[in-house]
Order: C-alpha cells, then structure tokens, then sequence
C-alpha cells in the first residue's frame, strides 16, 4: 500500500476514534429527577384527619411537584405555597399515578379536582389538561385519586397546619 494510502487509514481511524470518545465522553442530556419527596416534611389536619405531606415551597420545588414519583402513600400528599393568592394551573405531566387536586385559600378548600389521570404514554406536553383553579388560590393539595373523598374533604373543608 503506498504511503499516502496508509496515512489516509491513520486518518480516518483516528477520526473515529475522536469521534467514539467525545459521543462517550459528553455529559448526557437527560434530566434527573429526585426521588419522591419527603412525605413527612408537614402535618395537615384537614376534616379531623391528619395527612403528612411535603413542602412545595419554592419555584423549583413547585415545578417538579410529584413528577416521575411512582406512589404516594396512603395519608400523605404535597402541598404547594403559592403565596399571594392567583388563579393558576397544575397539569399531570410525568405523573406516575393519578391524583385529587384540592385548591386551597386561607386554609379554606376552594375547588377539588377528583382523579386526574396520568398521561398516556408518549403523551406531547401540548394536549395535556391543564386543571385551571375556579378562583384565585392560595394553596393547592395533591393527594393520591381518592383520598379527597376517603377523608372528606369538599367545598368548605378547612386545612389547619399543625
């Protein structure tokens, strides 16, 4: 072989091998999600029940919501601090299970959204229902499909911190 034929080969070999490392070698594009959240971060007494839920009590927190958690235990939830109350709109994207959706102000239940289902797989984020509170709210509660009823909880039902 002559020798421009050879360094041709080295070339093109070493091409691939650039190429094999830096695909190899690049930090992946996937976004990690954390695992469930803590469930016992607060206590909630809501229709003389107490439920454990965790926080969502910052921008990232409420973003994330229970997204890619694959079971709520019985009893527990999140609860979102919204702050000054708005109108606002949760969705289910990524949700591995169903959920109530209770809106909340001044520690009062507004509105409760039963069972919203889970996504269909290969769902697009555009034809996903967007559950829009009926007033502005506080506060919103998500607990696993039918705990809203198991415990109660309806149009009036008070939440008390404890």
């Amino acid at each position: 072989m002559p020798k421009w034929g050879v360094l041709i080969v080295g070339l093109i070999a070493l091409i691939v091998i650039i190429t094999f490392l830096a695909l190899r070698l690049r930090p992946a594009n996937k976004i990690t999600f954390p695992p469930c959240p803590d469930f016992t971060t607060q206590r909630l007494i809501i229709a003389s029940k107490e439920i454990t839920v965790a926080l969502a009590d910052s921008p990232a927190k409420r973003m994330h919501g229970l997204s890619s958690c694959p079971a709520i235990p019985e009893n527990s939830g999140m609860y979102f601090i919204l702050g000054k109350a708005h109108n606002t709109a949760f969705w289910m994207k990524d949700m591995l299970a169903p959920l109530d959706i209770v809106w909340v102000k001044d520690n009062v239940v507004t509105w409760v959204v039963p069972a919203a289902p889970i996504p269909s797989p290969g769902q697009s984020d555009d034809t996903l229902t967007k559950y829009t509170s009926p007033s502005p709210v506080d506060a919103v509660l998500e607990l696993p499909a039918g705990q809203a009823q198991t415990h109660g909880i309806k149009i009036g039902t008070t939440i008390k911190p404890i």
